[in-house]
């Protein structure tokens, strides 16, 4: 609860009074209320009222205390702690973050890690049909100009002889285990 606003409300009070019989009187300074907050947070009252000039009261209000909402914290470092219970004190603080911090990240983790694996073993299917489907393709071809049929429809026959040329080379070396990047070897290579 906003204290401050609690006590500037209309009608404004004269004074307020604390469970503990103590009375605390508004000031005619700026501040007044925040004065007056400060005032009562030293106190630490359970209940306050606020009240008018004559003493009535205008209302009354229960304080929550902000430690009894929180939950219970780690036992805080102490100067009087010895220095080896005050160095385990710090790694088991920093072991129950870091624990923490992975717990919150695993699952992003693992779905990440399985759409990466997805993807990789997607990739390689694919990749294995292309050249599945490139051999067989180069093969029919190499076959149909070893058989004598016409390399090209279109009657581009320099394109074709080329093209099948190159498909030859690179057939024949893939059977023989070499590997071609389409660069002529140096005669002292071979």
């Amino acid at each position: 609860m906003n204290i401050r606003s609690w006590l500037s409300r209309h009608p404004h009070p004269v004074k307020v009074k604390c469970d503990d019989g103590t009375v605390l009187m508004v000031g005619k300074t700026k501040s007044k209320w925040a004065d007056l907050e400060l005032a009562i947070a030293n106190i630490e009252p359970a209940t306050i009222q606020a009240l008018d000039a004559q003493g009535a009261v205008l209302r009354m209000t229960h304080l929550e205390r902000e430690d009894d909402d929180k939950p219970e914290a780690a036992p805080p470092v102490t100067v009087g702690m010895n220095e080896n219970d005050r160095d385990v004190r710090i790694a088991e603080l920093i072991a129950r973050v870091s624990d923490a911090s992975a717990a919150r990240h695993e699952n992003a983790y693992k779905l990440a890690f399985e759409k990466m694996a997805f993807l990789v073993e997607l990739l390689v299917r694919r990749l294995t049909f292309t050249e599945g489907q490139l051999h067989r393709t180069m093969q029919a071809h190499a076959e149909a100009v070893a058989a004598g049929e016409q390399g090209s429809d279109d009657g581009d026959e320099m394109m074709g002889k080329m093209v099948q040329g190159m498909m030859m080379k690179a057939m024949l070396e893939q059977s023989n285990g070499k590997k071609s990047n389409g660069k002529k070897e140096d005669k002292d290579d071979a």
